[in-house]
């Protein structure tokens, strides 16, 4: 229920306030399931990634959420509230969304950026999310973020600067080792850092 508040009153004010330009939006799948990576840039990333693409996603976006949030009293119910999902060391919780045709948002850096560049990966779960899932991963940049809030600063400067670059979709193929999942990570990352 609140997802569908904010779809009506938050998201279109963050757009607002914040939001420049959505790119390639023709690159987004009719329906789910699929996979929405994005590099991470700040705080913000999620709120603003789900406000600007959330009139062309057709349906609610899952976002991961670090599991340290969980223990800010207005958080812990607020994330979930707007189809969050606290990161627990297992994907399971997002692969079943998948399966079940939803949309799941990633980081595939796991944390912040701390220069504001994009990182280079070493876990798995990017490709494995998108082997078992059979989902599409679709490459977002976000551009102008980390100026905005940047891994030091406690709140953002208002500016309505923030562009997001939306890929083409990429699908997983190959084996099934953790180091296939790993390269695949990487290519998604590519992908982004040249959008």
């Amino acid at each position: 229920m609140l997802y569908t508040i904010a779809r009506w009153t938050l998201f279109p004010l963050l757009r607002l306030v914040f939001v420049r330009t959505v790119t390639g939006v023709e690159n987004l799948p009719s329906t789910g399931p699929y996979i929405i990576a994005s590099n991470h840039a700040s705080y913000g990333d999620a709120p603003l990634l789900v406000a600007a693409l959330d009139p062309h996603a057709k349906g609610k976006i899952h976002f991961v959420a670090w599991k340290a949030l969980a223990k800010v009293w207005l958080l812990r119910w607020m994330i979930p509230a707007f189809g969050g999902v606290f990161e627990n060391g297992s994907i399971d919780k997002l692969l079943d969304l998948l399966l079940h045709g939803h949309v799941v948002g990633i980081y595939p850096e796991g944390g912040r950026t701390h220069n504001g560049k994009i990182q280079k990966i070493t876990h798995s779960g990017t490709g494995v999310l998108a082997a078992d899932s059979g989902a599409p991963v679709i490459p977002v940049k976000t551009i102008g973020l980390y100026e905005l809030w940047p891994y030091n600063k406690l709140l953002p400067r208002i500016s309505k600067s923030i562009e997001f670059r939306i890929g083409k979709p990429l699908h997983y193929k190959g084996r099934t080792r953790k180091k296939d999942h790993v390269q695949f990570g990487n290519k998604v990352m590519k992908e982004i850092d040249a959008l």
